[in-house]
């Protein structure tokens, strides 16, 4: 990818008089360190903004469409064996994170060089969380980062399983793999430069 990077510099700055361009990696660097894409590391494209006659920073494009239809199976059946064995047999926490991160390729789609970015990721793998939660009866997990005079009783616990049951019908494969769906994508939306990228689309 630096190779593509310095490519893309030298016909940028091809007329620059300048003797030595400075490429900023920052943004590049930071999402190095936890990439989970749809393509090769090396394959992510990338803007080149020019900041003035001798300076550039790379725009790293994390938000990458999954066209290819034997990638779009495999995630398809990820999410689906996902959905099955919540509903079959218990996974633990740290099983559940790990596979949604190599199921929704959405999920790296958060710039977590910024903190609005990682606020929002937060809240949407606590989102997929409580899916979890809900699913395998786990109470405590649920109230757990809630304030103790504040946190969730007993009987609206029971009253959301009545929910969850028989008004939302979590109880099939096709239901919670649409609702693990929602819950990855929903605050897509709130990433701007997701919006200026596929709003002119």
């Amino acid at each position: 990818v630096l190779l593509r990077v310095y490519e893309s510099a030298a016909v940028k700055f091809a007329d620059s008089d300048k003797a030595v361009i400075r490429v900023r990696l920052g943004k590049l660097t930071m999402i190095a360190r936890n990439f989970m894409g749809s393509v090769a590391f090396q394959d992510l494209p990338f803007e080149l903004e020019q900041l003035d006659a001798g300076e550039a920073l790379v725009i790293p494009k994390v938000w990458i469409p999954v066209t290819n239809p034997e990638v779009l199976d495999k995630l398809d059946k990820r999410s689906k064996e996902l959905a099955s064995d919540l509903l079959k047999k218990p996974i633990s926490e740290d099983n559940f994170k790990l596979r949604i991160s190599r199921t929704f390729p959405e999920l790296s789609y958060f710039d977590t060089t910024s903190d609005i970015a990682r606020v929002q990721l937060g809240q949407t793998i606590g989102a997929m969380l409580s899916v979890y939660w809900l699913l395998s009866g786990q109470h405590e997990a649920f109230i757990r980062e809630q304030k103790h005079d504040r946190q969730l009783s007993r009987q609206s616990w029971a009253w959301i399983q009545e929910w969850k049951d028989q008004t939302v019908k979590l109880t099939n494969e096709e239901t919670v793999n649409a609702i693990l769906v929602f819950m990855a994508i929903h605050a897509l939306g709130k990433i701007k430069e997701f919006r200026d990228e596929f709003g002119r689309s």
